[in-house]
């Protein structure tokens, strides 16, 4: 499961803002950040969410600006900003909107079992080099259920604009548990599958950064895997865990967290489709990530990716099947879609061109 498990303190609510007849960026700030405990990050350039305003019943602007210098999301080689930073500008919104508006409590655990991102214009993500992108986020929340007066859970749709472009769409759920309800699911969860205690991890040692798209050792997350490919073309990896990596393990977390999964994903995506040299790693990007998980990703026991391709629909596009395992079970899956960024039209523009949709 996607969660955070939060250091926060409390927040007091908001009130509905009073909009001008305006751009939707003129309605937002975009001069400073929240408070880094409504989204429960430790590290201030960690917070991604600028403001926020309730737009309609249910329906939200977020400011965010998109980082130019960060260690994992700068880490990169294509001309783009990580789309995948969608995903986590939707996650940071999913936590600090509930708080400010429905009354959900600081210290409540925040799960998250599906995500699903769409990149609609990969052009909207372009890095000009010179300054970093002002985006805003229009959320709007469905499926809203409540126990004994409290919100419990939601489905979350978002579409991300950056400098007035389309660019992404991300959409999930989120669920909301009192601090005591899940450290109860948590120890229960835990007895379950490690009767014996707690099962040692082998150290492995990271594949090389330049073959899953990466610069820096430190944010390679996956090394090969005893069984490294099977007869029907299906690849396995080795999760590599670093307890102090700054972005992953920002605060201390009973489980593997979700960003770190998806970046697992990713990453066993780029080594499977890149693997036969036919294509550059460090051009790929990730334009489609539809993530499902069913169990929590624990800690204590070793875990693997398998990766296989399966679809090659136009030039420059590939699409990928992926698994995550641990303890003899499938406890997630996962369908990516990697856009070798080097190809380009006449035009110098991307060739890539998402079909946009309403949120």
């Amino acid at each position: 499961m996607i969660s955070i498990v939060p250091n926060a303190q409390s927040v007091t609510n908001l009130q509905k803002r009073q909009l001008p007849s305006a751009p939707e960026n003129a309605w937002l700030r975009f001069d400073r950040n929240v408070s880094r405990e409504l989204v429960h990050r430790r590290a201030l350039p960690e917070v991604l969410i600028a403001d926020s305003v309730q737009v309609a019943d249910d329906e939200f602007l977020i400011g965010t600006q998109l980082p130019r210098a960060n260690i994992l999301w700068s880490d990169r080689g294509y001309p783009f900003h990580d789309p995948l930073l969608a995903i986590e500008v939707c996650r940071q919104a999913g936590l600090a909107i509930p708080q400010r508006y429905y009354e959900v409590e600081p210290d409540w655990q925040f799960i998250s079992k599906e995500i699903f991102l769409r990149v609609l214009d990969l052009a909207a993500f372009a890095d000009n080099e010179s300054s970093p992108p002002e985006g805003v986020l229009r959320v709007r929340f469905t499926n809203k259920r409540e126990r004994r007066g409290r919100l419990r859970d939601l489905t979350v749709e978002s579409e991300l604009t950056i400098d007035g472009q389309s660019a992404a769409t991300v959409s999930g759920d989120m669920m909301f548990f009192p601090k005591t309800t899940y450290q109860r699911l948590r120890a229960q969860q835990r007895t379950h599958k490690a009767p014996d205690g707690d099962l040692p991890q082998a150290i492995s040692r990271p594949v090389d950064p330049a073959r899953v798209g990466r610069i820096f050792y430190r944010n390679v997350t996956i090394a090969e895997s005893d069984v490294s490919s099977s007869a029907d073309g299906e690849s396995r990896y080795v999760v590599v865990v670093d307890h102090g990596h700054p972005v992953f393990f920002d605060h201390p977390l009973d489980h593997v967290p979700g960003a770190l999964v998806i970046e697992v994903y990713r990453q066993s995506a780029i080594a499977a489709a890149a693997g036969d040299g036919a294509r550059a790693p460090a051009t790929a990007v990730v334009t489609r990530c539809d993530v499902q998980l069913a169990d929590f990703a624990e800690l204590s026991a070793p875990l693997e990716c398998s990766a296989r391709v399966v679809e090659e629909p136009e030039a420059g596009r590939v699409q990928i099947a992926l698994g995550l395992h641990q303890l003899d079970n499938q406890i997630g899956d996962a369908h990516v879609e990697l856009y070798f960024a080097s190809t380009t039209d006449s035009g110098g523009r991307p060739a890539f061109a998402g079909r946009k949709r309403a949120v």
